[in-house]
């Protein structure tokens, strides 16, 4: 891997934070599953975006 690739690599698997709004309903059903399993919130969301982003990259190529 080049010098070039490397840095590429880096930068896309950098953090962003993002600022979204989102229904009062999702986000009361995200602070009741940190209070009753202790998950924290990013990561409930983290994972779901990483499960929809694989679903759909399947349909694209399906």
């Amino acid at each position: 891997m080049g010098e070039a690739e490397g840095d590429l690599e880096d930068q896309l698997s950098e953090q962003k934070e993002i600022k979204v709004k989102i229904p009062m309903e999702l986000y009361l059903k995200l602070h009741q599953n940190k209070i009753i399993n202790g998950a924290q919130i990013k990561e409930v969301v983290q994972d779901a975006l990483d499960g929809y982003l694989a679903e759909i990259g399947d349909e694209d190529e399906g």
